[in-house]
């Protein structure tokens, strides 16, 4: 319901300011090292932990699953907000779950491509975290110091993807946003796989280019195949198959950066690398699929659905033939 109901413009926003509060958190937690037994690592899983599960419960209570059910919101805030969310979703419908709507759903193409899309790119992010800290610490900085000085690079990271969010937006376009962040992100990719020549400042720049080319294209693609599944149904299957499969991508990761491999992890480049590609190519046939589908509709070849009942015709979500696809 939450993913229904939000405003698919914010998550990028939203997104990236959890890249910055989590490293400083961190440093201070490291510093309960040694209270009551434990140490610092454990403090911050504890903490953390403890906070996603209490905040979890608060929210239960506090996010209502349609605006007309916002109590806290005046009638005309309700009516605003009603109004942004049939912007961002526009008029196609399903919102009865029948055997015809979940043949639809399971059959859908788009949902599949999208899960896959979003694990190759969902690695690399992932992966971010595990050698970051490896080339910081080249630095002489310390596990907690390493934590600190990652601020400046999420942080740049968390500039440049809320500009792009907004030309994305400006413009209601996406693909070229993928696949600038997975071209960005490869230049990293191969400074890292040579950085035995390299000096610490290019290795340290290295980290910029690849966290900021990752998470650019790390929220549209989620973005992306939300806009283009309609009706209350099939986005909720397709959003959460999307982020439920991506999240595989942590098991991925921690297995291409292992601790043997440091301090080079040419094993783990290189596959993020290929991933990288992987991702451009998959959103490439992803644009041109939909591109295709657009043109068909404009010529009229999926009229014929226009001859299914009333009933049916309005649960169709996408597959209805005024539903244009973005790119």
């Amino acid at each position: 319901m939450i993913l229904i109901s939000f405003v698919r413009k914010r998550i990028s926003f939203c997104q990236n300011l959890t890249l910055l509060h989590p490293k400083l958190l961190a440093f201070e937690l490291a510093k309960l090292d040694g209270v009551g037994g434990y140490s610092g690592w454990r403090w911050i899983f504890i903490v953390e932990g403890l906070m996603s599960i209490s905040l979890s419960l608060v929210t239960k209570f506090l996010i209502v699953d349609w605006p007309s059910e916002a109590t806290f919101l005046t009638e005309e805030e309700r009516l605003t907000v009603a109004v942004r969310l049939k912007e961002d979703v526009g008029s196609a419908k399903m919102d009865r779950l029948d055997r015809q709507s979940l043949q639809i759903i399971i059959k859908d193409w788009k949902i599949y491509t999208g899960a896959l899309i979003y694990l190759t790119i969902n690695t690399c992010g992932y992966s971010t975290a595990l050698f970051n800290p490896t080339i910081l610490k080249q630095f002489g900085y310390n596990a907690s110091q390493s934590q600190v000085h990652s601020i400046p690079i999420w942080g740049t990271s968390a500039a440049v993807i809320m500009l792009v969010g907004y030309l994305s937006d400006r413009i209601r376009h996406r693909w070229g946003f993928v696949i600038f962040g997975c071209f960005f992100s490869s230049i990293g990719y191969i400074l890292l796989l040579n950085q035995h020549h390299s000096s610490l400042r290019v290795k340290y720049m290295a980290l910029f280019i690849v966290n900021i080319g990752v998470f650019i294209a790390h929220p549209v693609t989620i973005v992306w195949l939300s806009n283009n599944l309609a009706g209350h149904y099939k986005r909720a299957f397709g959003s959460a198959f999307q982020i439920s499969f991506g999240n595989i991508g942590g098991i991925v990761a921690s297995n291409l950066f292992l601790p043997n491999g440091a301090p080079l992890f040419r094993a783990g480049y290189g596959s993020a690398l290929a991933l990288t590609v992987v991702c451009a190519l998959l959103s490439t046939v992803f644009m041109l699929a939909l591109d295709r589908e657009n043109k068909m509709r404009d010529a009229g070849r999926r009229d014929y659905r226009f001859n299914l009942c009333q009933a049916e015709l309005e649960n169709l979500g996408d597959d209805h033939p005024d539903f244009r696809f973005t790119k």
